[in-house]
Order: structure tokens, then C-alpha cells, then sequence
């Protein structure tokens, strides 16, 4: 159970230094002007459908009867494939 809880951990860091990453990449485009409100927008709009999608995801695993560092898991790799996207994505 420890070992899980400890993935558990390496995955939120690792979640959190992508996240970073991604906030650098929109900092830049904010600093630089290029398409500032329409990065908003859909920076807010991603976050509540990231949110929706996570909770869905948790719900449906719970009532799987999976443990909670399998449920946790679970919503930290549907918030990285979304942050994964994004980087790509203003990477461009």
C-alpha cells in the first residue's frame, strides 16, 4: 500500500512540473501579445472541462471498487493528458 501511495506522489510531482511547463509556454504568449483573449478563454475553459472530466473519471472508478490511490492515479492522468496537449500544442 506505501509503494502505491509513493507512485501516488512521483506522479503529482511529475504532474506539477508539466503544469509548470505549460504556464511558462502561455507566459510567453501572453508577453508576446499573440492571440492573448483567445488563450484565456480556452485556458478557462479547459480547466472546467479537466475538472468535469476528472470527477467523472473518479466516480466511475469508485464505483468499480478500485482503492484510492488507484482512483487518485486515475484523475492525475486525466489532467496530465490534458496539460501533455496543451504543451504540444503552444509549443508550436
Amino acid at each position: 500500500m506505501f509503494e502505491d501511495w509513493m507512485k501516488l506522489g512521483v506522479s503529482a510531482m511529475s504532474l506539477g512540473f508539466e503544469a509548470q511547463q505549460v504556464i511558462t509556454l502561455r507566459m510567453w504568449r501572453f508577453a508576446s501579445g499573440a492571440e492573448t483573449s483567445r488563450e484565456t478563454q480556452l485556458m478557462m475553459s479547459e480547466k472546467v472541462d479537466a475538472f468535469v472530466d476528472a470527477g467523472r473519471m473518479a466516480i466511475v472508478s469508485a464505483a468499480r471498487g478500485q482503492n484510492m490511490p488507484s482512483i487518485a492515479e486515475g484523475v492525475l492522468r486525466t489532467y496530465r493528458k490534458r496539460v501533455c496537449r496543451n504543451a504540444r500544442r503552444l509549443r508550436k
